[in-house]
């Protein structure tokens, strides 16, 4: 009981006038306190956000200014070169190449060039045979004899008729068959000469020889095979035959540059398996064409000769 009294005792005490006061005058303090701060807080935000404010507005006219500014490249002219280096690929050509054909049927007799053989004009490259050539010569040649010999009979018939005449002891119109079988021999005569030395320039094409300088570069021929004449059918081509003493040069020269193009202009050729040579040589003609798929004026001929 006593403990308990003592308890509801303490309970019921009240605070003092002094703890009051305390009390009190630290929430004054509190409120002047925050009275003072948000005041200071508010200054300094705005301050700030003026300061910020002013920057981004100092940096936009900046850029506004840089941007304003137009920028351009200067280039001073200066002379230029006279002369303009064009560099094309091209393809090389021998200046003289030529196929050899036969103008004679037959078999081949002999060969007497090869491959890389360096020959000289009138060379003879190859001999075919041809034997029903050479019996119709003969043929042709017996009948020319033929032929001399009636005209020989008919000279001396003529010529006596015309001595019988005199005497009258022919008629007029014998002389004149005997006259007119002379034209007619005469005319034989002609015509059988003509075959044979037709015959004859036919047998000499059994001789193929070189129609010009330069080294065989294909030989397509052997001993036995058939030749046909001409420059069709299998085993039509025989040799082929190049000039490289000096070459010819193709190239397709753009359109831009292809008033600048005239016969005589200066060119020089590099080729990639002999770097560390340089051909000259001058251009010869143009085709004075522009070409419908590369736009490009067509071969310009150039006569490159080693330096």
């Amino acid at each position: 009981m006593t403990k308990q009294s003592e308890k509801s005792g303490a309970i019921g005490q009240r605070p003092s006038s002094t703890d009051r006061q305390k009390q009190a005058s630290r929430s004054k303090g509190k409120r002047l306190l925050w009275i003072l701060v948000i005041p200071a807080l508010l200054a300094c935000s705005a301050f700030v956000t003026a300061y910020a404010r002013r920057a981004s507005n100092e940096s936009l006219a900046a850029t506004t200014k840089t941007l304003a500014l137009q920028n351009v490249n200067v280039i001073h002219a200066e002379l230029g070169s006279p002369v303009t280096d064009l560099t094309v690929p091209g393809f090389v050509q021998a200046f003289s190449e030529s196929p050899v054909y036969a103008r004679i049927n037959g078999y081949l007799r002999v060969w007497k060039v090869d491959i890389g053989a360096q020959i000289r004009k009138g060379q003879l490259l190859a001999v075919i045979e041809a034997p029903e050539v050479d019996q119709e010569l003969s043929h042709a040649r017996a009948m020319l004899a033929q032929a001399q010999a009636n005209l020989e009979l008919a000279k001396v018939t003529s010529a006596r008729y015309r001595e019988l005449i005199t005497s009258n002891s022919v008629s007029q119109q014998e002389v004149d068959n005997n006259n007119q079988n002379l034209s007619s021999q005469t005319a034989n005569v002609q015509a059988a000469s003509a075959e044979v030395g037709r015959l004859e320039q036919l047998q000499g094409f059994e001789k193929i020889y070189a129609p010009f300088d330069g080294v065989i570069t294909a030989r397509r021929t052997d001993v036995g095979d058939l030749i046909n004449a001409g420059n069709s059918g299998l085993g039509a081509e025989l040799f082929r035959i190049s000039n490289i003493t000096t070459m010819r040069v193709y190239v397709n020269v753009p359109e831009v540059y292809s008033e600048a193009m005239a016969p005589g202009v200066r060119a020089s050729m590099e080729v990639a398996s002999l770097s560390n040579r340089q051909f000259t040589g001058a251009v010869a003609r143009t085709s004075h064409a522009i070409g419908m798929n590369s736009r490009a004026d067509a071969a310009y001929g150039s006569r490159c000769s080693q330096p």
